[in-house]
Order: C-alpha cells, then sequence, then structure tokens
C-alpha cells in the first residue's frame, strides 16, 4: 500500500515562487486538445431520485468542466522517465515500474501524480468559479451554486492490497455501497459523460460492476483521429463559432495558409469527429456500467 502524502520535490520546484515564470500561473486555464467549459440546461431526467440528491432539476442551469493538471502531471511523468532510464536495468525499456525493484520510485511517482491530481481539481475548481462570475456580471446579479461531482479521468488508485488500479481515459463509477459519500450513499457515483460540441452531455449514475472494474467511459471519444477529421468535410450550421480568427475576413484572403489551420483546428473538434453520445450511453448501460439520471443540452462552449 503507497501513502501519497506531501510535496514531490520536481512539482514542488514546478511552482517556486521566485521562478522567472511561474508554472502555477497556468490555473485557471482550459487547457488544449478536447477540454473545455460548457453551460447547458438539464433537458430530460430519467432517474428523479437521483437528480434530487444531485440538486438537478428540469431546465436548470449547469456548468461542465473537462480539463486537467494542465503541465503539472506531464511534469512529473517526464521526471519519473528519466529517473528510469538513468537507472541500470536489464528491465524491458525501463517502462515499468515494480513493487519490489522500484519501491522507492514508485512511491515517489504516487506522491508526484496525486499532487498533479490535486493540481487538477483545484484548476476545474477554479474554471467553475470563474464561469459563475462571467455569467453573474452578464445577469447583473449574484448567483448561488453548487458542485454536483468531480472526478478525474487520468489517475491511478491503490487499495489497501498493493493493487494498484490506472483508470486512463475513464473515471471511477461505484455502486452505492462502494463510497463514503453521504449524498449518494444509496444510489451510486455520479458519472459525468461529455459530448461534442453541441451533442449534449450526461448524468449517469455507477453500478458499480465490478467485471469493468467499477468504471466507465468519460465522454464520447473519438470517431476520427485528429488529422482524419481534418480531412472531413464538416458542417457547422448548427453552431456559431466564434474564434481569434474570423475564417470570413477579408483580410483573409491573401492567407488561405492561416484560414486552412484555423478551419483545421476546428474540424479536430467537430461534433462529427466524434461518436453519438446517446450511442455510447446505450451502449454502457447495456454492458451494466451506469444507469441514466439526466441528459444536459449545450447552449454554450467553450475551448482552450
Amino acid at each position: 500500500m503507497f501513502k501519497a502524502a506531501g510535496i514531490d520535490p520536481d512539482f514542488e520546484d514546478y511552482s517556486r515562487i521566485d521562478d522567472a515564470f511561474r508554472h502555477d500561473a497556468m490555473l485557471g486555464s482550459i487547457g488544449g486538445g478536447n477540454h473545455f467549459v460548457e453551460f447547458g440546461s438539464v433537458d430530460t431526467i430519467i432517474d428523479g431520485g437521483f437528480a434530487r440528491l444531485a440538486g438537478l432539476s428540469k431546465s436548470a442551469l449547469v456548468i461542465i468542466v473537462h480539463s486537467g493538471s494542465l503541465d503539472f502531471g506531464q511534469r512529473i511523468g517526464t521526471a519519473t522517465r528519466e529517473r528510469m532510464i538513468g537507472r541500470k536495468s536489464s528491465r524491458w525499456d525501463r517502462r515499468i515500474l515494480s513493487q519490489a525493484d522500484d519501491a522507492e520510485l514508485l512511491t515517489r511517482f504516487a506522491i508526484g501524480q496525486a499532487n498533479a491530481v490535486n493540481a487538477a481539481f483545484v484548476n476545474r475548481f477554479f474554471l467553475g468559479i470563474q464561469a459563475v462570475e462571467a455569467l453573474s456580471r452578464c445577469l447583473g446579479r449574484d448567483l448561488h451554486f453548487h458542485t454536483v461531482y468531480d472526478a478525474p479521468h487520468n489517475a491511478i488508485w491503490f487499495d489497501g492490497s498493493g493493487t494498484a488500479l490506472h483508470r486512463k481515459g475513464a473515471c471511477p463509477a461505484r455502486g452505492g455501497a462502494d463510497l463514503e459519500s453521504a449524498t449518494f450513499r444509496w444510489v451510486g457515483e455520479p458519472v459525468i459523460l461529455p459530448g461534442s460540441m453541441g451533442d449534449g452531455s450526461w448524468l449517469l449514475a455507477g453500478a458499480g460492476n465490478a467485471g469493468l472494474l467499477n468504471s466507465s467511459a468519460h465522454g464520447a471519444g473519438r470517431r476520427l483521429s485528429r488529422q482524419e477529421a481534418r480531412r472531413e468535410p464538416s458542417n457547422f450550421d448548427r453552431l456559431r463559432v466564434v474564434g481569434p480568427v474570423d475564417l470570413e475576413s477579408p483580410s483573409l484572403r491573401s492567407r488561405p495558409d492561416i484560414r486552412a489551420e484555423a478551419l483545421g483546428r476546428l474540424r479536430e473538434e467537430a461534433p462529427a469527429a466524434y461518436r453519438p453520445i446517446d450511442d455510447v450511453v446505450d451502449a454502457m448501460c447495456d454492458a451494466g456500467m451506469v444507469r441514466r439520471v439526466a441528459r444536459i443540452k449545450p447552449l454554450l462552449t467553450v475551448k482552450g
């Protein structure tokens, strides 16, 4: 069993106050790729009891935040790989840490990744606060809000027996009996499953399927790779896209390269590049991973 306590030195150095550039200044930013902050409203409620526990009602405004530890997690992973490569060992490519041979390094990695997970929690909290503040300023009044749930989708979970479960691209979907939370103790763990821009998201309840490692998908998943999506004609008629580059600006007529790159980045995250969210939910429910709670209709998506 590993007790991930304290601050990893690499992580601590990464946010030192006397650095010329403070990496912790990134906190409160969305990041890149498929990360986003989305405003939506509860469109359909399937499980009214769970929705009440979560404090959700029909047409309620919700904010969904999908972001991680930014550069912090990558820092921990890179530092760990460098130490593994530096060790003389016959182990294949030094990509595998074992409790027997690398206990000290494994413990340090566990601490570092716990630091990165905590940074991701803080980052999502800051993004949520900023979204509420922006909406409050637009409406000209104070808004009351509460957190429904927050879960990582790239973290290692250590249990008391020394077993490590790495959920990569997956989030926990434990049943009520496996939870310490008093709120969801009898109904299962909340699972937030976002779709593509414009496709909506689902709030689900974890079914505690031990055969599937008490886990579920954390998003709709890509249908096309980023390079494939760039070559795919995309229809943005349903979406109003506002970005730093106006693709219809006359000033871009002489710079087709800039327009092509901006359009390519849009296509990477277009709805057609992702699987339909309802198809994914159907498969997960059929497999006994989760149960449906509420569907959320997107109103505004902010991408990194």
